[in-house]
């Protein structure tokens, strides 16, 4: 499923990166502000179950890889799981209603396309240039045994940067 977030994500993401990145910026300095970032969305759903821990990495802009030139994005991928339905469905209900007082511009808000029609966010913060894409994938009514647990899913990623002279653009 990771893999098929990725590539879907990516291709949502693109923006047209034939001129110049908008900023130079340090891969660090970025990264700290994707955490800080993704740190507001966390607090905003106020769900609480368990985080995934993976942090932020880097791709160049075209998706091809990382360290492959100086021009890159930052993706933060995670999920809170382990919680009560009812509470991911608060979070996601938050999140609607909290991000646009946070600077956040939703520009869709409902089921998604997939055959389950998990309900989904896409949002963008223009003033630090980060789009996200949120979906809760309610399993509650799924009475397989091996069926996946519910979890509110966020997958946030920035503009396009240019690295630092020198500077290696590693995940």
């Amino acid at each position: 499923m990771a893999v098929l977030a990725v590539g879907l994500w990516i291709d949502l993401s693109e923006k047209d990166d034939s001129g110049p990145p908008a900023e130079v910026r340090s891969v660090s300095d970025a990264k700290d502000e994707t955490v800080r970032v993704s740190s507001d969305i966390f607090d905003a759903a106020g769900a609480k179950g368990k985080m995934t821990e993976p942090g932020p990495f880097t791709r160049d802009c075209t998706g091809s890889g990382s360290g492959s030139g100086k021009n890159y994005r930052v993706f933060h991928f995670w999920s809170i799981w382990d919680a009560p339905i009812q509470d991911l469905k608060q979070g996601m209900e938050n999140l609607r209603e909290k991000l646009p007082g946070k600077g956040w511009s939703i520009r869709s808000y409902g089921p998604d396309t997939s055959k389950s029609r998990s309900l989904e966010l896409i949002a963008d913060l223009g003033r630090k240039k980060f789009t996200v894409m949120i979906h809760l994938y309610d399993e509650s009514k799924n009475s397989d045994p091996q069926a996946p647990e519910s979890i509110l899913s966020v997958a946030l990623n920035s503009a396009c940067y240019q690295a630092l002279e020198g500077e290696s653009v590693d995940s």
